[in-house]
């Protein structure tokens, strides 16, 4: 939203300020935004659950909300802004992570149930009868919008947590491509009216594990590990000590036909932390 101001932002759970609730499930509210702004010309799907784990425990209503709900919105969507372009915002979890370096060309197959519904919500895109796009991207990290120094996300929990030498869990055996979340959205942005491929992957680099991505984190910020760093290791299965959901061992993505159309990339983790931590620190002089 900071990157296109005079764009509609919406949000579901959480308030704030220059959004509009919305709730893709219930048609009235849905067809009350459209009716009240008009005709679409881009349109950006970020959905998410709530957690990954609630789609394990509760299938029926992570179907409902991310598929059904998305593909009930696409239908209103066609009927009221017929020309409208769609970009519905994916994720590496539709591979197993057998292999890494996911291209387009490789077939999906999650290991889970959040990986299952957003596969099947991609279909339900490119079968809404719209001038639709998926784009697939990875572990995505930066600051919250309205909260710079809040420390829900990568790489701010791991920095409070090294300030407070709190006890902090990390793995070291499953790899992914972290995407700068800033970054990524002014890639989105950037595909309006641009044709190509109906199916993108969208990711920085390196293939790192969560570990790689605290020890830059500590780099970046200056800070030294501490004691209460501890390391995990995933079972054959891909699941963390404590916790029932499979995660790809491996579940990195090829962006080189992103690179291709758009002349654009997506920096590497360090690049990608220097930026946060660049607007971090301007955020907390602006309010000094």
């Amino acid at each position: 939203m900071e990157l296109r101001p005079e764009a509609i932002g919406t949000y579901r759970r959480t308030a704030r300020p220059g959004l509009r609730h919305l709730d893709l499930g219930p048609p009235a509210p849905v067809d009350l935004l459209l009716a009240d702004v008009g005709t679409l010309s881009f349109v950006i799907i970020a959905t998410n659950p709530a957690s990954l784990e609630w789609c394990e425990r509760e299938p029926d209503a992570s179907r409902r909300e991310m598929v059904d709900d998305v593909a009930g919105f696409l239908e209103r969507l066609r009927q009221g802004s017929p020309r409208a372009e769609v970009v519905y915002l994916s994720t590496d979890y539709v591979f197993n992570g057998a292999k890494g370096h996911y291209s387009e060309d490789d077939p999906p197959r999650p290991l889970q149930v959040y990986g299952r519904h957003k596969l099947a919500a991609e279909r339900a895109v490119l079968e809404s009868g719209l001038r639709a796009r998926v784009i697939r991207t990875s572990f995505l990290y930066g600051e919250n919008r309205w909260e710079p120094a809040a420390d829900r996300t990568p790489p701010l929990v791991f920095v409070s947590a090294a300030r407070r030498r709190a006890r902090t869990v990390v793995t070291d055996d499953l790899f992914s491509s972290p995407t700068e979340a800033r970054s990524l959205a002014a890639l989105l942005w950037s595909l309006e009216g641009i044709d190509g491929e109906d199916v993108l992957h969208a990711a920085g680099g390196p293939r790192v594990c969560r570990r790689d991505v605290l020890d830059a984190t500590l780099e970046v910020w200056g800070l030294p590990p501490w004691p209460g760093i501890e390391v995990v290791h995933a079972d054959a299965e891909g699941r963390i000590p404590g916790q029932t959901l499979r995660r790809p061992r491996d579940s990195s993505l090829d962006s080189s036909r992103m690179r291709a159309l758009t002349g654009s990339s997506l920096p590497e983790l360090r690049d990608g932390l220097r930026a946060v931590s660049r607007r971090v620190k301007a955020a907390g002089a602006a309010d000094a």
